[in-house]
Formats: structure tokens, C-alpha cells, sequence
């Protein structure tokens, strides 16, 4: 449709394509197969590290995009996310990955102040799904993306509270949450968008702490 923008559908095209590129590129041309998990070390996965990675790649990018529906949400959860990986970056000595994080995080402070409330800017879907595509492949060249539910937990919430409101809606015939995503729920039950967003941001630190402790076992 003319004027309307990207389609839902053509937006899982491109992200299927990117992640399917992302997936091969890693391991083929880098030749990886196993994954990390703390205290227990690499497991090898074999060839399905790559629908393993598309997974990946595609929930982080509809993640960030799902979250990014109020004022500042999206942009200081990513910030955070992305300061906890640089942290491992730093620890791991990742240089070129650091400067790539250190890079992202300076583009969103500086995105950041323009997007709260109330926001001059907005992200949009290409910004938000690109954002989360990147947190993933960072995750993966890092060798950490077990620790994206955990660092990235904002996101998890968000799009597993859509994917928890579709299920229910089709198991029970009712809604489980007033509106999906969860912060638009917790708008409308009466809690003040900037409220909502401090707290998200309270929440995803403790988190990304955790992220980082797990890490460095």
C-alpha cells in the first residue's frame, strides 16, 4: 500500500534474510558451532547453531521493536543492555567489538535526549529492529548470547507479554492483559508513562549487573 510504509509481513522477509545472513556468516565463514552457558562451558550445537541464531536475531529485532512504543523505553533499556556488553567486551579485550558498543551507546545517549518524554524524535522500525539486530550479533561475537533473556530482560518481557496475550486470547477466548505490550497495560491501569519507564530502567540495570557477573564465571 502506497504511503503506508513497510507491511508486517515484508518486515519478517527482511528480517528472516538478515538473519539467515548473520547465521551463515557465523557458521560457515567463522566456522561456529558451540555455545556458551555459565558454569557448564561450550556445548556443541552443530548446524543448529543456525536456526539457533535466526531464532535469536529475530526475537531481539521484533523485541526492540515491540518496546519501543513510549517515550525514552527502548532507547535507556538499550543503553543499558549495550553497557553490559561493553563491560564484557572490555574483560574479554574485544577491542573492535568495544569501539562498535562504545559507538552504539553514544549514538543512543545522544538519541536519548531528544526521546524523553516528551519525545521531539521517535525511533521507527527500521532504528529499533536494526538495534536489536545488532544487540544479537554482538551477543554472538562475543560468545554470550545465552546471557541476551537476561541483559536484554526488558525486551524478553515485552514481546513474551504480546506472544502470552495472543496465546491466551486463542486458548481462552479472553485477553490476559488489558493491552499488549505489557506497557501499554500498565498505562492503562493507570500508572504514569514516565514511571513505567524509570522503573523498566531500574530493572533492566539490575539485570544487565547479573549479566555481567554470569559472564566473568
Amino acid at each position: 500500500h502506497p504511503g503506508k510504509g513497510i507491511q508486517a509481513h515484508e518486515k519478517i522477509i527482511v528480517q528472516a534474510i538478515i538473519g539467515v545472513i548473520v547465521a551463515f556468516w557465523m557458521s560457515f565463514k567463522l566456522g561456529w558451532t558451540e555455545l556458551w552457558l555459565p558454569y557448564f562451558g561450550h556445548i556443541n550445537l552443530g548446524l543448529f547453531i543456525i536456526p539457533f541464531i535466526l531464532f535469536v536475531v529475530m526475537l531481539m529485532a521484533n523485541a526492540v521493536n515491540i518496546t519501543d512504543g513510549i517515550d525514552g523505553l527502548s532507547a535507556g533499556s538499550l543503553i543499558i543492555a549495550y553497557g553490559a556488553f561493553f563491560a564484557i567486551a572490555l574483560q574479554q579485550g574485544s577491542n573492535n567489538i568495544s569501539l562498535l558498543i562504545a559507538t552504539t551507546i553514544g549514538a543512543l545517549g545522544g538519541y536519548l535526549l531528544f526521546n524523553i518524554k516528551p519525545a521531539k524524535y521517535q525511533m521507527g522500525d527500521v532504528a529499533s529492529l536494526g538495534m536489536g539486530v545488532v544487540l544479537a550479533s554482538i551477543a554472538f561475537a562475543l560468545d554470550r548470547a545465552i546471557l541476551l533473556p537476561i541483559i536484554g530482560i526488558i525486551f524478553i518481557v515485552e514481546i513474551f507479554s504480546v506472544i502470552m496475550q495472543i496465546t491466551w486470547k486463542v486458548l481462552f477466548g479472553k485477553r490476559l492483559l488489558k493491552m499488549a505490550p505489557l506497557h501499554h497495560h500498565l498505562e492503562i491501569i493507570g500508572k504514569e508513562e514516565s514511571s513505567i519507564v524509570m522503573y523498566a530502567w531500574a530493572v533492566a540495570a539490575i539485570f544487565a549487573v547479573l549479566g555481567v557477573w554470569l559472564s566473568f564465571i
